[in-house]
């Protein structure tokens, strides 16, 4: 995995269209032969590492499971919502519900991030793999669709169902395979909301609602349509700051997973 085998295969591939290496390429690579004792004393500490790795993966599953759970214990299953909440039409709170953009956008190698469902995942936007468009093109495309912090993007073609809110003051855009909920802030909060859309409950009827043919859809209606049930703005406002606390708890082992990666 080092730079140095990398280089090796490298130079040691062949072909035009699809490189590639043969066994003999193989067989030629060096490898570093330190003393068997010190290949050992590396190992060990290289399973130390993957360890603190281990524990730290488990420690943020365990913290990405946390809001659901102090949801439930708070408003109860939205399955049976056992605590009696009023329960309203997804639309009826959100200031706008839309999809990206319908035709292909012009591309560009750097600029303002064009979102699509493969972006959108349970609790967190993935911009490890994005594409990017610029400035005219977005003015374009952000007259129908703006999404901003504190909004909620749904994944509506393909993987149906998963729900992040934007954490980002950044300008986004979107294409079709991702829906856009901007929540009336003045009678729901958009943590309570995106715990809400992610519960098991409501991913099952959101699955249940793609119009499915040679590839699932996720449409605007049914997502308009969604029940969602609505607590006290106390209570809600009481959510928000547990879950906010939760997540900064979460970006801190966030940030000391990737230093053990990079270790």
């Amino acid at each position: 995995q080092s730079d140095d085998y990398w280089a090796q295969i490298s130079k040691g591939a062949r072909g035009a269209a699809q490189p590639g290496v043969n066994a003999t390429t193989l067989r030629a690579l060096e490898v570093p032969l330190p003393p068997l004792p010190e290949q050992r004393r590396i190992a060990a500490i290289l399973d130390q590492a993957d360890a603190l790795r281990a524990k730290r993966r488990e420690a943020l599953a365990q913290l990405d499971s946390l809001p659901q759970s102090i949801f439930i214990e708070m408003f109860g299953d939205p399955a049976t919502n056992p605590m009696n909440w009023d329960v309203v039409a997804l639309e009826s709170i959100a200031t706008k519900i839309t999809d990206g953009e319908h035709l292909t956008p012009r591309r560009t190698s750097s600029g303002i991030k064009l979102l699509s469902a493969r972006n959108v995942r349970d609790g967190y936007l993935d911009f490890a793999d994005v594409d990017y468009i610029d400035e005219a093109e977005h003015q374009r495309i952000s007259k129908r669709c703006n999404p901003e912090s504190g909004d909620i993007l749904i994944s509506c073609s393909g993987s149906i169902g998963r729900v992040a809110i934007v954490e980002t003051a950044e300008p986004l855009a979107l294409v079709r395979s991702a829906a856009l909920v901007k929540p009336d802030r003045r009678r729901i909060g958009s943590k309570f909301l995106e715990t809400y859309l992610r519960s098991a409950h409501l991913n099952r009827l959101m699955i249940k609602s793609a119009h499915s043919s040679s590839q699932a859809n996720l449409f605007q209606g049914p997502i308009r349509s969604l029940p969602v049930f609505l607590p006290r703005p106390a209570l809600q406002q009481l959510f928000d700051e547990r879950y906010s606390a939760v997540r900064k708890i979460r970006a801190g082992h966030a940030e000391a997973t990737r230093e053990l990666d990079a270790l």
